[in-house]
């Protein structure tokens, strides 16, 4: 529930800072698959969606890793707020892109804490296009609209519990994850306390991507109880990165 509340602004373009590095897709999609186009020329929608399967997470970027179940199980009323969050924060390409899908959800769970990951990749019909999309997720309305709305999923969450779950309101601050060379980035994280028969657990939920060319790429970070190590976002985002740069979009 956690990467619910944030991965509806998969489709808004964004980018952080990491060195790029020589990874390639281990799930072998060629580059000659994907055609380097040239600035004035777009990729088709078969070209768009190979990009989305190259560029996202797997399960052997993540060892220690599983596939969580509980992403099958979102509720309606979860999706329909995502929704309404794409439509609130303006830059999402809602479904009036090339091509969009995100990764499986991978989760790590501890006696200590639990840490949840998953990437998103939208591809806009042009560069230009991903590039005023990124300028909308800078809009100063942005963090209003993640704070109202994943303060709504939570109660959504403690209704669908019925444990007497509450949620603390929710702080965002911003997040910077290295990214050279990519048309620009953003990243925010979103803090708080899930509280459950007075017992308080901390989270947090970071969020953080960048835009390519046409492609659109955002990974998600959630932890309960201890944030996910920045050494594995870092990682995570520079291979996200390099995977992008290599399709050549």
């Amino acid at each position: 529930m956690l990467l619910t509340a944030g991965a509806c602004i998969v489709g808004c373009g964004d980018s952080g800072q990491v060195a790029r590095t020589s990874i390639l897709p281990s799930a072998a999609v060629s580059h000659s698959q994907i055609a380097a186009s040239s600035p004035a020329k777009s990729l088709t929608r078969a070209q768009a969606r190979l990009l989305v399967r190259a560029v996202n997470l797997r399960a052997s970027d993540l060892p220690g890793f599983k596939v969580s179940s509980e992403k099958e199980k979102e509720p309606t009323a979860a999706k329909s707020l995502e929704h309404r969050l794409l439509h609130c924060v303006g830059g999402a390409l809602s479904g009036h892109g090339l091509a969009e899908g995100s990764s499986k959800e991978y989760e790590r769970e501890t006696s200590a804490a639990d840490e949840s990951i998953e990437s998103g990749v939208s591809v806009a019909p042009t560069a230009a296009i991903a590039a005023r999309e990124l300028q909308a997720v800078h809009d100063g309305k942005t963090q209003v609209c993640l704070s109202h709305y994943v303060t709504l999923l939570f109660r959504l969450l403690a209704s669908s519990e019925g444990h007497g779950l509450t949620a603390s309101p929710i702080q965002i601050s911003s997040l910077s994850l290295p990214a050279p060379g990519a048309t620009g980035d953003f990243g925010w994280r979103m803090s708080g306390t899930i509280s459950l028969h007075g017992i308080k657990v901390p989270f947090d939920i970071d969020i953080a991507g960048f835009v390519v060319g046409q492609a659109e790429v955002t990974l998600f970070a959630a932890g309960v109880a201890a944030h996910v190590p920045t050494t594995t976002e870092r990682r995570l985002f520079a291979l996200l990165l390099s995977r992008a740069d290599a399709q050549g979009t």
